[in-house]
């Protein structure tokens, strides 16, 4: 377990120097305006101007086999929540549904449904990451204030990963600055190049379809009454 902590802190600090550094580093070389103008391609209109048309290439090859190996494992990761979330009884039971070979097909189905309806009804690439990060910055936001909430309420339970006092300002400092960067964000999407409400709106909606889909499954598919009405007491 100390391993996985100190793998876990190790992890964080390169992504915060990688966020951190890349946007200056890219905003002194190419301008601004260039990232602005094309969101999308910056990182090749990058490497073009650093190291000449041919790394921009090559950096393109890259960023395509990157991206079709990010898209199967996000799927194949979302797909295995979404059985998990399933079999604990958080979710319609459909979605634990696996195939002879043990792959949650329920759940992979479900997902590719989404992504196509996503592809389809949201315009552009910039609208489709402004649709897809509002609940990943709605999760991570409420991870942290969730951290500060446990330790406040439950902080002698049993955990395997204990962090010290210190850590409980640098989660509100965090949780602070995610929920400003949500609340802009989501009340201004016309700051990315080419966002629109109606992409917020699309964000919504598959969020409330995950509320949906839970009062589903413990009002209509619960194995007994008992559980359901005991579930919503709680």
């Amino acid at each position: 377990m100390r391993d996985v902590k100190r793998a876990l802190k190790t992890m964080a600090m390169i992504y915060i120097l990688v966020y951190a550094l890349v946007p200056v580093i890219t905003a002194g070389a190419i301008g601004e305006q260039g990232v602005v103008t094309d969101p999308v391609n910056f990182g090749v209109n990058f490497y073009s101007q650093m190291l000449g048309e041919p790394a921009g290439g090559v950096v393109a090859v890259i960023l395509v086999v990157a991206t079709f190996a990010a898209l199967l494992s996000s799927s194949a990761d979302a797909s295995h929540a979404l059985k998990g979330l399933a079999q604990e009884k958080l979710t319609i039971s459909q979605l634990a549904h696996t195939n002879r070979r043990g792959a949650p097909s329920g759940a992979l189905v479900f997902t590719l449904v989404v992504n196509l309806v996503v592809l389809f009804f949201v315009g552009n690439i910039v609208a489709i990451i402004i649709a897809a990060n509002l609940g990943y910055m709605i999760s991570v936001t409420l991870a942290t204030a969730g951290f500060l909430i446990m330790r406040k309420t439950h902080a002698h339970i049993p955990r395997p990963i204990k962090l010290g006092r210190y850590w409980v300002p640098v989660a509100v400092a965090v949780t602070a600055f995610n929920a400003t960067i949500l609340i802009a964000g989501a009340f201004n999407p016309g700051l990315a190049a080419g966002g629109q409400g109606s992409e917020i709106l699309i964000a919504l909606l598959l969020l409330l379809l995950g509320g949906l889909f839970y009062w589903v499954r413990w009002r209509f598919q619960a194995t007994k009454v008992a559980d359901y009405k005991r579930h919503s007491a709680q």
